[in-house]
């Protein structure tokens, strides 16, 4: 049985989706569950919880968008 995290508090409504589906994912283990509990799509929940178990909480970051400054 795998332990569930501390994770880190943060205000950004988007990181906290991304700590939610990993604690849930943690949990129950079953990737459509967590799509459908969190209501986010089965590729990001996919994506999110390959990037966490290769290479941890770090993975789940909120990268700075690129492209033409405001």
């Amino acid at each position: 049985m795998s332990t569930i995290p501390n994770f880190p508090y943060t205000r950004d409504a988007r990181l906290k989706t991304r700590y939610e589906v990993i604690r849930l994912f943690l949990e129950v283990k079953n990737r459509t569950v967590v799509a459908k509990t969190t209501r986010v799509s089965r590729r990001l929940v996919n994506e999110w919880v390959t990037a966490y178990l290769s290479d941890g909480l770090k993975a789940l970051d909120i990268k700075k968008q690129s492209g033409r400054p405001c």
